[in-house]
């Protein structure tokens, strides 16, 4: 275990410089264009050919901020009609723009909680929306998300997870851990400033539990459980080795979930 007087220096250090993100949608596209999350939206475009190949397909993308992950997909299979869900108008608009009308797109202000389809869907895209739903909320997150699937639908999602940790105290050790790699690995990757520093505020949030609820691996298995979701198939994009984290279910992934049954 480190002790108090390293774990305040590395909690110093990780934060230091950071910049908000929370209001400013360009921001936040800055940091969604860094490294391993461009990993994931890559693998996820090759996930989505195999699940669908040439099929035409209704889809929905919750907490959409940016667009940057739905785009990614749509460039990727026939996807007929989308629908892009977002709670803040300022990320819907901006993701409006983006699409610019070169998608069937439907643009809605919405709770990804509470929000009903009007038609059953064959795909449910879920960008770093997960880790946006406040802990207690997750499990009727994950349930809606469920309801609005068809039978034979899937849930492509991208996430990252921390280490394990058992009590509270334990939570800010794992953000730091977390975040503390991948910063190092971004600089190594020749990231920008300022997305770093963005980064660097997101792990401020998620050390505060503000708009960022990042969890476990083992968390997130227990979620979908209580969900009636299961894991069709998923991939690891960071770290790309073995032995950054001792645990081999930390890091950013790519997921396909079903239905359980």
């Amino acid at each position: 275990m480190l002790n108090f007087s390293l774990k305040q220096k590395m909690k110093m250090d990780l934060f230091v410089g950071r910049i908000d993100y929370k209001f400013h949608p360009r921001r936040l596209d800055l940091a969604q264009n860094t490294a391993n999350e461009m990993m994931q939206y890559f693998k996820a475009k090759e996930l989505a050919k195999e699940l669908f190949g040439d099929k035409k397909i209704m889809a929905m993308d919750v907490c959409t901020g940016t667009g940057l992950f739905a785009i990614s997909i749509l460039s990727s299979i026939n996807i007929d009609k989308i629908i892009l869900l977002d709670i803040d108008k300022r990320f819907l608009n901006f993701t409006k723009r983006r699409i610019n009308g070169h998608y069937n797109a439907e643009f809605v202000l919405a709770n990804a909680i509470t929000f009903t389809s009007k038609e059953k869907l064959h795909l449910i895209l879920m960008g770093s929306a997960y880790h946006h739903i406040e802990d207690n909320k997750k499990v009727d997150f994950l349930k809606n998300i469920e309801r609005n699937l068809r039978p034979d639908g899937y849930i492509l999602m991208t996430d990252h997870f921390l280490p394990v940790y058992e009590r509270d105290e334990d939570y800010g050790q794992s953000i730091i851990e977390f975040y503390s790699k991948l910063i190092k690995y971004l600089e190594l990757s020749g990231t920008s400033s300022t997305a770093l520093r963005i980064i660097r505020q997101v792990a401020y949030y998620g050390y505060n539990h503000d708009y960022e609820y990042k969890v476990s691996y083992k968390v997130f298995k227990e979620h979908l459980e209580k969900a009636g979701l299961i894991i069709d198939r998923e991939y690891r994009v960071w770290p790309e080795k073995d032995g950054v984290f001792s645990d081999p279910k930390v890091g950013s992934f790519v997921i396909a979930l079903r239905k359980n049954g």
